[in-house]
């Protein structure tokens, strides 16, 4: 058992280093100092950092722009960088490093910024995507020292254009004679800079989709650190006709992200399923909690500004209260989302006209008034509010919506679109239907037709019908307009309104800038020049299928990698443990109840002997046993992104069966028991075989220990717990392949 403990150690520790690979370069002291001497720029870390990131991004942008132009015409094709994530750390250099050479002096620094970034760091830039780079940072007076020189020699060759007098000065320097004593010499700091760039290639629509994976292979192979990051590169089809024009450029390809836009990000969820005097849903509270986890996973939302209100939590003074607290403390330049799903009701005015209501988990139809919440207190609400975006989703239909007819800009024909509506205010609401009709909910969904079809269009961008990397509450309006009128088979009919006379949008940015791709046949044709085709031909003849039936194929995987961290799956798993230097088996299946928690049911059997408590200890019973048992199981902690902890609880029923030589009779008791377990869990090789999962097992069992023979008749006893190490392999699959979403 040890050797089999020993080897699965090593496979975790491999399965770490493995997947844990930096992608890392080192800058040149000669390189940094010559371009700090030319250069009209700050000596501090800031201004130094900002200046040489400049510089890569710069040259990053015109290798790849070369290397795409080979492929496509240039006037065809656009490169603009959407977004990054950037981190930067200090490393003194000390006496231990000025002692190295130039290569233990690399190493010593990529081994630094590695073990920082992966322990005390407040990043992993060991995830998809970072390229590391290392460079030193001078003192201050050095530098400008040498640029007091430069500035004298310049003043004395006034004859000298500035790049001719430059190189003349730096070539009559001694400083790069001996790098190691002279510039080394007088290294403050070695900076530690990982990155992570998101780019969007905007392709004109007359060029054939199935050039985007040939488009993305060449950024692959020009930075092999991008190639398993999916959300690093993007590519969208679109006439660049308009990007094209001297003025238009950058207003048209500039992406903004959520801090560009919002300062802060509020949200009040409720779901009722359990009413008091009204009929029960059933999948109310699913859907806010749904709607919770996809505000936070994709849309930057932190948990503690959003408020969750379930069932016995969503009475009345709750929701008014909380909603007011929202309104009021929110920001100027914040959002708010307010969901809602449970019961509306729609009341007629005495003098014509129509209410409509909220109904709360109190709320009664016999006196809406005094127990709902009616919708011009929803008006009232996103009045008395500083923020500059409020959006109402209501899962409820009803009628009385108090609602004004202004337009919204039309995304076409404004220029500067984004800018505009995420600038000016709006006050927007979106219901589920008509007082007529009502909400329809079904158990293959586990959501209702309004709820299911809001987190495709935000959980899978399919409400962003323009492609522009946002979705507005204008476009998320027309999406659930025509996907729920379907699903529901024409029982409701989302509604759109605004509140206010505002024409601004509420607008949904994700986390991390979106790749956003659209696929055909591989077997279109390309609108290029003769020369072009050629070359792409080449290289899709020695490529192995299509475009799309490559992504058929994967797309389940690069899915499940994308969800890499608790994704809902099925399995089935062996274990192998030992006890009393005999090994047990236990084959089981597995099952998510959700993100968080997992249920198993388990078959085992295996052998142990039993000392008497009577007798020598040399005298022992072999004792034959198996269970079933049925377990709970919940992912606690993360070490890393394929290393981490699971604790559970089982019940076991479980049969013990012995044979009485001396008297050749047979006898058997059954017990049904607790189990504690710990487990240690990893995947050995998540980017090949991301179903397969390792893991390292503490059981604590209820069991016998000893046993006392009186009269001939055996009896199990000294019942204890006992701990029990194990091992075990499972193979999972997630359940999106057999429920897609």
């Amino acid at each position: 058992m040890y050797r089999l403990y020993h080897s699965l150690l090593i496979l975790v520790l491999f399965s770490i280093i493995y997947c844990d690979e930096i992608s890392s370069e080192y800058i040149e002291p000669s390189l940094i100092f010559k371009e700090l001497i030319k250069h009209d720029i700050g000596t501090n870390e800031r201004d130094t950092s900002d200046f040489f990131q400049n510089i890569i991004l710069t040259q990053i942008e015109q290798n790849i722009n070369n290397e795409l132009s080979h492929l496509v015409n240039p006037d065809n094709i656009l490169l603009k960088k959407t977004g990054e994530t950037a981190y930067i750390y200090r490393f003194d250099y000390d006496d231990s490093l000025k002692a190295m050479n130039s290569e233990e002096l690399l190493d010593s620094l990529e081994s630094f910024a590695y073990y920082f970034w992966k322990g005390e760091g407040s990043a992993d830039i060991s995830e998809k995507g970072f390229k590391n780079y290392i460079y030193p940072s001078f003192y201050d007076e050095f530098i400008t020292k040498y640029k007091n020189l430069f500035e004298k020699f310049q003043s004395t060759h006034v004859d000298l254009d500035e790049n001719t007098a430059y190189n003349n000065f730096i070539n009559n320097l001694e400083l790069f004679n001996n790098e190691k004593e002279n510039l080394l010499q007088n290294v403050k700091y070695f900076l530690s800079w990982s990155t992570r760039y998101y780019y969007t290639i905007y392709v004109d629509k007359t060029i054939s989709t199935s050039i985007f994976s040939p488009l993305k292979n060449i950024i692959y192979d020009l930075y092999p650190h991008t190639k398993d990051c999916i959300e690093c590169i993007g590519i969208i089809s679109t006439n660049l006709d308009s990007m094209l024009l001297a003025d238009g450029i950058k207003q048209k390809t500039v992406l903004l992200n959520r801090e560009d836009i919002y300062d802060d990000s509020w949200a009040v969820i409720i779901g009722i399923d359990k009413y008091e005097n009204l009929s029960n849903l059933d999948y109310a509270v699913a859907d806010a909690e749904a709607v919770q986890d996809m505000l936070v996973s994709k849309f930057d939302y932190k948990e503690e500004n959003i408020k969750l209100l379930l069932n016995e939590e969503a009475n009345k003074t709750n929701i008014v209260n909380v909603i007011s607290d929202v309104s009021l403390n929110a920001g100027k330049n914040d959002r708010i989302l307010i969901f809602y799903s449970g019961h509306g009701e729609t009341m007629h005015l005495p003098d014509g006209g129509e209410m409509g209501y909220l109904l709360p988990i109190d709320g009664s139809q016999d006196n809406l008034f005094a127990s709902a919440i009616p919708m011009d207190d929803l008006t009232d609400f996103s009045n008395m509010s500083k923020a500059k975006h409020m959006l109402f989703l209501v899962d409820a239909c009803y009628g009385g919506l108090a609602a004004v007819g202004t337009k919204s800009l039309d995304a076409k024909k404004t220029p500067n679109y984004i800018e505009k509506i995420t600038n000016r205010k709006s006050r927007q609401i979106i219901t589920a239907g008509g007082k007529t009709e009502k909400v329809i909910e079904k158990s293959e969904w586990g959501h209702s037709a309004f709820t299911k079809n809001l987190l495709s269009a935000l959980g899978e961008r399919y409400a962003d019908s323009n492609s522009d990397s946002y979705i507005t509450a204008d476009e998320l309006g027309d999406y659930l307009s025509e996907k729920v009128t379907i699903d529901s088979e024409n029982q409701q009919t989302p509604q759109s309104r605004r509140l206010t006379s505002h024409e601004g949008e509420f607008v949904f940015v994700y986390s991390e800038n979106p790749a956003i791709i659209q696929d055909e046949s591989a077997d279109a044709k390309l609108d290029l020049e003769p020369s072009d085709k050629k070359e792409l031909k080449s290289k899709e003849s020695s490529d192995d299928g299509s475009v799309l039936e490559r992504a058929r194929f994967s797309n389940w995987r690069t899915k499940y990698a994308k969800d890499m961290k608790s994704p809902e799956i099925f399995g089935i798993s062996i274990a192998f443990c030992e006890q009393n230097n005999k090994l047990s088996t236990h084959m089981g299946i597995i099952a998510s109840l959700n993100k968080k928690w997992i249920t198993s049911f388990v078959y085992g059997f295996g052998k142990k002997d039993l000392l008497n408590e009577n007798i020598t200890p040399t005298e022992s019973l072999p004792v034959s046993y198996y269970e079933i048992s049925i377990g709970l199981h919940k992912n606690s902690f993360y070490v890393a992104d394929n290393l981490w902890l699971e604790f559970g609880g089982l019940m076991a029923y479980s049969t013990f069966s012995w044979q009485n030589v001396e008297n050749n009779t047979s006898d058997k008791m059954s017990k049904i028991t607790p189990k504690l377990m710990s487990v240690i869990r990893f995947r050995p090789l998540p980017s090949v075989l991301p179903f397969l999962i390792s893991s390292m097992e503490l059981v604590g069992e209820f069991s016998p220990h000893l046993y006392n023979e009186t009269d001939g008749e055996i009896k199990l006893d000294d019942w204890q717990i006992q701990f029990i190490p194990g091992m075990s392999i499972s193979l999972v699959i997630p359940k999106f392949i057999f429920f897609p979403e």
